[in-house]
């Protein structure tokens, strides 16, 4: 898990540092078929607007990770 996080965090900011911002919409549309049963957090994403801004996009995603990890 701790690797799993450290990963995440340090990939945010080589992409925030380079000026990268994801296209979420592309992800958005490579989802559609998701089981929201099997992978609740991210279904919830495709049905949710774009969170504006790279704080809120991490945070979500980090919140998603923890939430993943706990229920295993």
């Amino acid at each position: 898990m701790l690797y799993a996080v450290t990963g995440f965090v340090v990939g945010h900011a080589v992409m925030l540092h380079r000026g990268d911002r994801p296209n979420m919409a592309n992800s958005r549309q490579e989802m559609p078929g998701l089981d929201p049963l099997e992978y609740p957090l991210l279904a919830e994403v495709t049905r949710t607007p774009d969170p504006t801004g790279p704080n809120l996009r991490f945070e979500f995603a980090l919140e998603a990770m923890l939430r993943g990890f706990s229920a295993e």
